[in-house]
């Protein structure tokens, strides 16, 4: 299946927001044709550093899409 990887942090409003969308999509079934994969990003470590280096994230929230066989969309 598809992989949705969302990026997040506590302190991002935006975040926020988004996360109360997907909480709703899920609800009413609109990702099981996806794997929502979540990623939280709230505490500044090295660990959080390599992973938004690794996939190029420079800001939150971000989204990132796979397919089926892995490989990231853009």
């Amino acid at each position: 299946r598809p992989v949705l990887l969302y990026f997040h942090a506590n302190w991002c409003t935006y975040c926020k927001d988004l996360s109360a969308n997907f909480a709703a999509l899920t609800k009413e079934g609109y990702l099981k044709q996806f794997t929502l994969l979540e990623i939280d990003l709230s505490n500044h470590t090295t660990d959080t550093e390599n992973i938004m280096e690794n996939y190029k994230i420079f800001g939150l929230p971000a989204l990132l899409f796979f397919n089926g066989q892995g490989m990231e969309q853009k």
